[in-house]
């Protein structure tokens, strides 16, 4: 993934999205590393469900459609184990700038910024969500819409 990455930003592609799972430091800092040595300034959209009982309704819903790739981890040591690994985002780094975290929790459908992202960027990710569902005061942490 990090190779398909790096050469978007080396052709001069000026929006790139990474979907992947980066639980680990080690994995998130060789994209940031990329970033920045490209003029890149990265968000991170932390996608999290913390209700065991809506995991384990997800999971029953793959189950039996292993063979697709959106499905294979259809069992709940698969996500333990990534659960394992996962480190949080605290201070995460895109050469001397801070990397903003947008939290998106999947059971509640609600967003809140970890860490906030220049103004341009939050109109940006205001405007990309579907019209009417968040407005960037709400993203802001400014209506009460968010925890």
């Amino acid at each position: 993934m990090l190779s398909r990455l790096e050469e978007q930003v080396t052709a001069g592609t000026r929006l790139v999205i990474v979907d992947a799972v980066h639980g680990e430091v080690a994995k998130r800092r060789a994209v940031f590393d990329l970033c920045a040595a490209h003029d890149y300034h990265p968000l991170l959209l932390w996608c999290r469900c913390d209700d065991r009982h809506e995991i384990e309704r997800r999971l029953s819903l793959r189950r039996g459609r292993e063979s697709e790739p959106e499905c294979e981890a259809s069992d709940g040591a698969v996500v333990d184990h990534l659960k394992g690994l996962w480190v949080d985002p605290a201070d995460e780094r895109c050469g001397v700038n801070a990397v903003p975290v947008l939290c998106y929790d999947t059971h509640r459908a609600r967003l809140h910024w970890m860490r906030l992202a220049p103004r341009s960027v939050r109109e940006l990710v205001d405007r990309a969500l579907p019209h009417g569902t968040w407005t960037s005061a709400a993203l802001e942490g400014l209506d009460g819409a968010s925890p």
